[in-house]
């Protein structure tokens, strides 16, 4: 006997947003390209110094799946995008919100700065995720129902429909990341804007950027407040970045002693880099590793961020 479905059929509990619906994009969240997001953390070596920021990038992304299909179906309740399929854009939307991170390597930022800098041709997690994309993850992405060209054409952040993601104000990424971020870490010396309430009032203004009505000043100004907040004690906090530079120099001293092609080391999981510290033929690589297990970690006195790594 065939019962009617009134429930999803697949939800997940992520952390701090509750239970997400993913029914409609199983086919993506379980290929191998989705599932390997499990094992890259969301904000590398900063659980160094905030331990419960453990999540990855696979959590981070439905998250931000979440948040993204939250603002389209609030536009569509205002009137926004009339005589288009609503169903279609926040299908493709919401694909374009789980794969916008796909391209980024064990350990985030930290090691991609090495990985970049040693790689013989140029490269970044933006053109990885777009490889990505456009291949081994296609089949996944066609299955849930959109077109692999039309998910990397809506991540280039000049797109205006896809801004609603990628935009640094008010977009689903930024507001997703803030939040589990600041749960996750359990930084408590701030307290973020109400997100959901801030939703309500997000728009696609003529310029084809995305901002908010001017009734939502307030959330806003709260919002950039809280974002330079979690800047400054958390993302740039000195702890965090020198324990970030001792792993990028126990990476690169390990990678020059092997001789390691930097694209092999992209889409490995942050253990098999453990792996490869711990055991290097590198005395270096393997001092700097020993020291960041044992929390041995460099005291910054001044920070610098050249434009190039290596330089």
């Amino acid at each position: 006997m065939n019962l009617p479905r009134y429930a999803p059929e697949k939800t997940v509990p992520v952390p701090p947003f509750g239970r997400i619906d993913i029914s409609e994009y199983l086919p993506l969240i379980n290929s191998v390209a989705f599932q390997r997001l499990k094992h890259k953390t969301q904000l590398s070596m900063v659980k160094e110094v905030f331990p419960g920021a453990t999540h990855t990038r696979y959590l981070h992304s439905l998250g931000v799946m979440d948040t993204t299909r939250k603002i389209v179906r609030s536009m569509f309740s205002r009137g926004f995008f009339p005589g288009e399929d609503h169903h279609q854009v926040e299908r493709e939307l919401c694909i374009a919100a789980l794969v916008h991170d796909i391209g980024h390597p064990a350990y985030s930022h930290m090691v991609e700065y090495v990985l970049a800098s040693l790689s013989p041709t140029p490269t970044d997690h933006n053109k990885v995720g777009e490889e990505i994309i456009l291949g081994e993850a296609a089949p996944a992405i066609r299955e849930s129902g959109a077109d692999p060209e039309r998910i990397r054409d809506l991540l280039d952040k000049k797109h205006p429909l896809g801004r609603i993601i990628t935009s640094k104000s008010v977009g689903a990424d930024k507001l997703a990341y803030l939040v589990q971020d600041h749960h996750m870490t359990g930084y408590d010396a701030a307290r973020p804007p109400a997100i959901d309430s801030l939703l309500w009032y997000i728009i696609t203004p003529l310029e084809g950027d995305v901002g908010a009505e001017e009734k939502a000043e307030d959330l806003l100004i709260s919002l950039q407040e809280f974002y330079f907040t979690m800047y400054t004690n958390v993302y740039l906090r000195k702890q965090c970045l020198a324990v970030g530079r001792m792993l990028q120099k126990a990476l690169e001293f390990h990678l020059q002693e092997t001789g390691t092609d930097p694209l092999t080391v992209w889409h490995q999981r942050e253990g098999w880099i453990d792996t490869q510290l711990e055991e290097s033929p590198s005395s270096t690589a393997r001092e700097l590793y020993q020291r960041i297990a044992t929390r041995n970690i460099l005291h910054t006195a001044v920070t610098l961020k050249p434009e190039n790594y290596r330089t």
